[in-house]
């Protein structure tokens, strides 16, 4: 894993989601649908909601992830018996 990666995927991340709240807010590129833009507005919402959904359960696996194995090289840092805190 590499500082730069992770950044950038940050950066990425971000920039997605400066993309959707220009969507919802009615700022995109293109409308959502040009003959009926209401209809279309709810439309892609319905759809920016969906994908939400599965980028959360996402966000939600890489964070179990992280935590597990943040906590298990703290282990392997601090030795057997040894009691692990996060640092602030």
């Amino acid at each position: 894993m590499g500082k730069a990666a992770v950044t950038r995927a940050y950066s990425d991340i971000r920039a997605a989601l400066a993309v959707l709240v220009a969507e919802v807010d009615g700022a995109g590129v293109e409308p959502f649908s040009g003959a009926d833009p209401l209809a279309g507005l709810l439309d892609g919402c319905l759809e920016i909601l969906a994908g939400c959904r599965e980028v959360e359960a996402g966000i939600a696996a890489v964070k179990a992830k992280a935590a597990v194995a943040y906590a298990e090289s703290a282990h392997g840092v601090a030795g057997p018996g040894v009691p692990v805190g996060v640092q602030e």
